[in-house]
């Protein structure tokens, strides 16, 4: 293995990555959350890279290894966030400004979460205004999970889309929408316009649902809103799901399969503080199961049946 010469201290910086620990304890593989990469980990690294990446204690040769597969990197964070400030006066219901800006090297992301016509319209000048040079746009529409009407959703295409072609920059949209807010015909509106749509399930008071048949698999709840939008947009949905308590990702990715999700996104819910064990426990079930989803996907590789795009591969959230 040839590893790339030891760097100056302080020359490079370690992106965010995520050990993928094996049953035996050793770490064969590493998540890169950053580049949305898996990289394999050289044997003779595979006992110590663990416990060395979250102490940030690493030796030479470790070091050397994360150099020589850009892992250490001497690139800045890959984007630049920013918030407009809200002018003097101005009412919160008519501000101009996106949630946030973010440039990602040739895209830039716009968070759109307005509802009067005038503050969308700016808000969208000022995505293209501060995307000049990059090359494509990518718009994220969320009213807090609500479907905000096709009016409103019409208007933002259309304009997204002619101020787009002016600039000669790809325009792209993505609306988050609760599983609560889908109907047959909100499904039929959906269909007809280039919108990948983001559902959001399973996160709900799961105190409401002790002793019903979804306390362990709150997405059930889900189900109806999900077979609607896969009859009319198979290949434009993602489903995120929040996994708390004792939902296990293994049900979660059993029903996925079986009734014909192409794309997850599960977010693991971590347990307080104050409940240590349950959550060193939940992680261990955690880490088996995303071992037997990775085994599954690797196998799924080699044959001729679609595959689920399975992203991102891990990610937590605190209580």
């Amino acid at each position: 293995m040839e590893l790339a010469p030891y760097p100056f201290p302080g020359s490079l910086r370690l992106r965010a990555v995520y050990p993928l620990i094996d049953r035996d304890g050793a770490c064969s593989l590493v998540y890169d959350l950053e580049r949305a990469t898996v990289l394999d980990v050289p044997e003779d690294l595979q006992l110590h890279i663990a416990p060395a990446l979250e102490t940030g204690d690493l030796d030479e040769e470790l070091l050397g290894w994360l150099v020589s597969e850009g892992v250490m990197t001497g690139e800045s964070f890959h984007g630049w966030m920013e918030d407009v400030e809200l002018e003097e006066g101005m009412e919160a219901e008519s501000r101009p400004q996106l949630g946030s800006l973010l440039r990602c090297r040739d895209e830039i992301h716009g968070w759109i979460d307005q509802s009067a016509e005038r503050a969308v319209l700016e808000a969208l000048d000022l995505a293209f205004k501060r995307g000049l040079g990059a090359s494509s746009v990518k718009l994220h529409l969320d009213w807090v999970g609500k479907f905000p009407g096709s009016g409103l959703l019409e208007q933002i295409l259309v304009e997204a889309c002619r101020r787009g072609a002016l600039s000669g920059q790809e325009v792209s949209f993505e609306l988050a929408l609760d599983a609560s807010q889908v109907t047959d015909e909100v499904a039929r509106c959906l269909a007809s316009y280039p919108i990948h749509l983001r559902l959001r399930c399973g996160e709900c008071d799961l105190r409401s649902l002790v002793g019903t048949p979804e306390e362990d698999q709150p997405w059930l709840l889900a189900e109806e809103a999900v077979m609607s939008l896969l009859a009319c947009v198979p290949h434009h949905l993602t489903v995120q799901c929040v996994l708390a308590g004792s939902a296990r990702l293994s049900h979660l990715w059993a029903w996925a399969k079986e009734i014909g999700v192409r794309s997850l996104d599960v977010i693991r819910l971590e347990e307080p503080e104050n409940r240590r064990l349950a959550h060193l426990s939940r992680i261990r079930e955690f880490r088996d199961d995303l071992l037997t989803v990775c085994d599954e996907m690797c196998d799924g590789l080699e044959s001729t049946a679609p595959a689920i795009d399975f992203q991102p591969l891990t990610r937590s959230c605190g209580a």
